[in-house]
């Protein structure tokens, strides 16, 4: 919608733009049988075409804002009466946060190299919302070992409507912060403080505001002198945002801002408004696709330099050298002179002025420090006396010596350039107190690098190095809540079986919400580590859920009880209607509270006899009030469980009950119960056709443990998850098990340091 624009000439503008990416529009369905396009309504679309639908692969991240605009048409008679909010129609199923993820950018690789470069990186994001920028930002800010590679993350909304659901999401991300901040306000009337943060995240939220300038400029104090600010900010040409954020009012504060048609602006002028508020301009800007079908743009600037700001421009510096006429003396020279920075070369028998800066060149002209000589040392040490701020390249620093290094090849092309580069940052670079100036630098291949030094597993380090033969591999996760710390493990086999037991080469491992819930860290397994999987098939080597519904569906079928479900989206429920005799009718919505009231409608007040649930927090006691007197709630979940969660006692008064299933427990402690019911009922089943393989079913190959784990946990998924196991696709230890530790008893060992507290703690 652009207002003051005909509608239908703005939204065939539209579909135009559509087609020509390659997205299928069924034009004929948009105009019924004897009419024309001027007689069109607001929303001219039919309800049930599927034009919207990406049919291309192409295009298929951007299926969420596709479903926007539909969520919108269906409800749009609505909307404008009055009779239902915006934000509570595209909240519905999650979708919102799917739009926002749509139009969201990546920043892994730039923000790991950020990091590293402050490994005390202290981050704020504004407008943070659902979350959806903070999961993707939080996934690459640790390292491999589940430790974060930030010091602090403020994730800041203009309410604290969104803490609650943002701090049950990252409850096991270190570091966070939640605070409220309205960025269209000065920031320190709001508990703020100046220059505290190194890093500024504003995804899709600076627009949002009545005023760019006023906005940047209350960002801008906050942000330290190094530090980056990162906007990702709508830049479409396509109308499609205007059509599912056209409807917040928010949407328009930015009119008398000079923005009428949509709040966000060309990449042009976002040049000009950091640039008014003391930053230095769009320094990147990063499209989500070609020009011009992108949706959003990465934006990166930085702090305008004070006037007053350090630099080596201006100030004169001492090339400090064994041969003026050297190659390497000359290149340094040349290029300071065509720079045009001032300089002065001098030898080691020659009078060092006192003001200025060193750039040395001594140990890469020749193998000085190799070679000193008394006469060369004392010469040397005169001059560090008289001076604090060096410049060495081609040599390490060590202790607490007052010297920058750069090590470097002569030969290195671009040589006096990338020497000029690290002198300049030298002379920029200030003491923050928590961290200390960079005195090492190295290049590398052309890259200016710098060490680092990160904690490490021990456990991993003292593993064995080569995979043993025939070694058992385990999935297991290095921190509880960390998808990417998920790994395989390696073990000996064992040795000794009984006699009642078998072992099984495994070909396929089913997955289930359980598994997730303990790599979330949710269920807790104690000290013995996070028991993954309790399925699998393959084949006798030795003798010695997402698809619960369906399951429950066919049984449910089999003894011919009547069927209510629940799901979170359309697509679920199409599915449902697909292969199981269910209309739609008796499906409801899972993801709030509305299905109690459509069970108590279907069921004419009673409810139903059994509900099998694995909702959790208060669709827990939605579930809880759809069971009819003397009927009983079959408790899978266990979110609330474990959180100590409780029950509204007076629905017990009817004669109603409540229990927990957990088959994994019955696994492992009664494993020959659980054994012969399965084998009995299976046997019974599945040969007439009662019960068959739960489908669809999504396979993965084992190396991609934590795609699978990642794709399961977010609840969209139909059917089964499989991790397959496959000589095409072998498992690779990523993190072998340590070796046990054994001393031979007819050795002699020297330890070292052994009067020490640590050195005593190992002999003992």
């Amino acid at each position: 919608m652009l207002r003051g624009k005909n509608c239908a000439d703005s939204l065939l503008s539209t579909f135009g733009q559509l087609y020509q990416q390659g997205v299928l529009i069924l034009f004929q369905s948009l105009v019924s049988h004897g009419k024309t396009l001027h007689d069109l309504p607001t929303y001219p679309w039919d309800h049930n075409a599927s034009y919207w639908y990406e049919s291309r692969p192409g295009i298929g991240s951007k299926s969420a804002v596709a479903s926007g605009i539909m969520r919108i048409c269906d409800n749009c008679e609505a909307i404008f009466t009055g009779e239902s909010d915006t934000l509570d129609i595209l909240m519905r199923g999650d979708l919102l946060t799917e739009i926002y993820n749509a139009v969201s950018f990546g920043h892994g690789e730039f923000l790991r190299m950020l990091s590293h470069m402050k490994p005390t990186l202290r981050i704020l994001e504004v407008g943070a919302g659902t979350g959806g920028t903070t999961a993707t930002i939080l996934r690459d800010l640790v390292n491999k070992e589940g430790y974060p590679l930030y010091s602090l993350y403020t994730f800041t909304d203009i309410s604290a409507g969104f803490f609650p659901q943002a701090k049950e999401r990252f409850a096991t991300a270190s570091n966070m912060d939640y605070r409220v901040l309205d960025i269209s306000q000065d920031p320190f009337q709001q508990g703020f403080e100046a220059e505290s943060y190194d890093l500024i995240l504003a995804p899709n939220v600076v627009h949002a505001t009545p005023s760019l300038h006023e906005t940047l400029s209350n960002l801008r104090p906050l942000l330290r002198m190094d530090g980056h600010l990162v906007l990702t900010e709508l830049s479409a040409v396509i109308r499609t945002p205007n059509y599912i954020f056209g409807n917040f009012s928010g949407w328009w504060l930015g009119e008398a801002d000079g923005r009428l048609d949509e709040p966000y602006i060309s990449v042009a002028r976002c040049d000009e408004e950091p640039k008014a508020a003391g930053f230095t301009g769009v320094d990147t800007a990063v499209y989500d696709a070609q020009e011009p079908y992108q949706y959003c743009a990465a934006i990166v600037s930085q702090p305008k330099p004070a006037v007053d700001a350090p630099s080596s421009a201006g100030q004169r510096t001492t090339l400090l050298c064994n041969d003026p006429k050297s190659p390497v003396v000359q290149a340094l020279a040349g290029h300071m002179k065509a720079e045009g920075h001032a300089y002065a070369i001098c030898t080691l028998d020659q009078a060092v002025p006192d003001d200025q800066n060193i750039v040395c060149t001594l140990d890469i002209e020749s193998n000085f420090f190799g070679d000193l000589t008394e006469e060369h040392f004392r010469s040397f040490q005169h001059i560090i006396q008289k001076h604090d701020h060096w410049n060495i390249p081609n040599r390490s620093s060590e202790l607490a010596v007052p010297l920058v290094t750069l090590e470097i090849s002569q030969h290195q092309a671009q040589f006096a350039p990338l020497v000029m580069q690290v002198y300049e940052k030298v002379n920029r670079q200030r003491d923050a107190g928590i961290l200390s100036p960079d005195r090492e630098y190295a290049v590398d291949c052309g890259v200016i690098k710098i060490g680092r030094y990160h904690p490490f597993s021990l456990q991993s380090e003292l593993g064995a190095k080569r995979s043993t033969a025939g070694g058992v591999k385990t999935l297991e996760i290095g921190k509880p809540g960390l998808m990417q710390t998920l790994h395989w493990t390696e073990k000996s086999p064992a040795m000794d079986m009984g006699s009642d037991e078998v072992e099984i080469e495994v070909k396929a491992i089913g997955l289930n919400f359980r598994d997730v819930l303990l790599a979330m860290g949710v269920l807790d397994y104690g000290i013995e580590g996070v028991p993954l999987g309790i399925e699998a098939a393959g084949v006798i080597a030795r003798v010695g859920s997402g698809g619960v519904g369906f399951a429950a569906m066919q049984i449910c079928l089999m003894i011919g009880a009547e069927v209510y479900v629940t799901v979170g989206s359309d697509e679920k429920a199409q599915h449902l209607m697909d292969h199981f005799p269910i209309s739609s009718d008796r499906i409801f919505h899972s993801r709030d509270e509305s299905f109690v009231r459509d069970v108590r409608q279907a069921t004419h007040g009673r409810g139903v006899d059994i509900v099998l649930n694995s909702l959790s927090g208060d669709l827990l006691h939605a579930s809880w009030k759809c069971v009819a007197e003397f009927g009983m709630m079959v408790e899978l979940g266990k979110r609330d469980i474990v959180g100590h969660g409780m029950l509204e006692m007076d629905i017990f008064e009817a004669n109603r009950s409540y229990c927990c299933v957990d088959i994994a427990h019955l696994i492992r402690d009664k494993p020959d119960k659980m054994g012969q019911w399965g084998a009995v009922k299976m046997h019974r089943f599945v040969p007439k056709g009662f019960v068959s393989p739960i489908r669809p079913l999504k396979a993965f190959e084992a190396p991609q443990a934590e795609e699978a784990f990642r794709s399961l946990s977010s609840g969209e998924h139909i059917g089964k998850f499989v991790l397959r196991v496959s000589d095409d696709s072998p498992i690779t230890a990523t993190v072998p098990r340590a070796s046990p530790f054994v001393l031979d008893s007819d050795a002699t060992y020297l330890l070292a340091g052994g009067l020490g507290g640590l050195g005593k703690s190992i002999a003992i």
